[in-house]
């Protein structure tokens, strides 16, 4: 018991003195920028499905995944993977024979 109160008596210390202790997995290594995931909204109408998308400082990967509903089956779709730079902007779209019940963006890092 003594040693939670020592540790968070030191803590509480170290915080008030303005000392903040991060993960060291956290850090981004000098030199070079964290990658920031774009901008993207997914929409869908009818048939329509598209995804609209605008970097945020970094170079990405995007893709749609949609869900068209064929005689009461819903069934997934994935566009293929797109450049998209740093500062660009894109609209990926595609269209469902019958429904469509969903379309979101997925992102990676290029």
């Amino acid at each position: 018991m003594f040693t939670r109160i020592a540790t968070g008596i030191a803590a509480l210390s170290l915080a008030g003195a303005g000392v903040v202790l991060a993960p060291a997995a956290q850090a981004v290594p000098s030199g070079t920028e964290a990658w920031r995931a774009p901008s993207c909204q997914g929409h869908w109408a009818n048939t329509a499905v598209w995804v609209t998308c605008k970097g945020q400082g970094s170079a990405s990967q995007v893709r749609m995944v949609f869900n068209c509903r064929v005689l009461g089956t819903v069934v997934r779709h994935y566009t293929p993977w797109e450049h998209l730079g740093a500062r660009s902007s894109t609209t990926i779209s595609d269209s469902c024979n019958f429904e469509a019940v969903s379309a979101k963006p997925e992102s990676r890092r290029a």
